[in-house]
This record gives C-alpha cells, structure tokens and sequence, in this order.
C-alpha cells in the first residue's frame, strides 16, 4: 500500500498535522452505513459495520505507542485506510 495503488488516493497525510474535520468528511464520503469494514493487522482481523467504524473512525487515529500497520477497508472492495505506526495515514480507492 505504500507503492502505487491501482486506483485513486482520497487523502494522505500524517494523523497529528490532518484536520480531524477533514478525515471525517472523508471518511463520511466513502463508507456506507449499511456496508460491512474489516480491520487487519499482523496480529488480528475483525468486521463491524461501517455505521459503527464511522462512529469510532476518529478514535484510531488517536491510537498511541501502535507497532503495526493497520488496514481498514470495505467489504465490498471499494475503498481502503492504513494507518503506519509513525502516524501516517493513506486513504485511497480501489478499482
């Protein structure tokens, strides 16, 4: 994820200098409440809701002392968020 994606890049930057109301709006624009998001990373994996991930989004982006990249993405294989342990972050579209 860190190379070229085969897509487009919705939103790049560095959790601690992106405006959260940014990210928000972001977020808010690509997922669908009614959509299933999965969650990886090197330890575990989990789906909820993208209602619920856009209820917690903000939350991730505050995680501290993180060692692993994180991968949130759609079921439906249209968009993705990785979150890198130094803070950035990638938010792209597939397809």
């Amino acid at each position: 994820v860190k190379g070229k994606i085969a897509g487009q890049a919705v939103l790049e930057g560095w959790t601690w200098s992106l405006p959260l109301a940014t990210y928000q709006r972001t977020m808010e624009g690509l997922v669908d409440p009614r959509s299933e998001v999965l969650f990886w990373d090197s330890s575990f994996g989990y789906e909820t809701t993208g209602e619920e991930f856009l209820r917690r989004s903000r939350e991730i982006l505050g995680m501290l002392d993180v060692r692993n990249d994180r991968l949130y993405f759609d079921a439906g294989g249209s968009w993705f968020l990785v979150l890198y342990p130094g803070g950035q972050l990638r938010v792209g579209l597939l397809g």
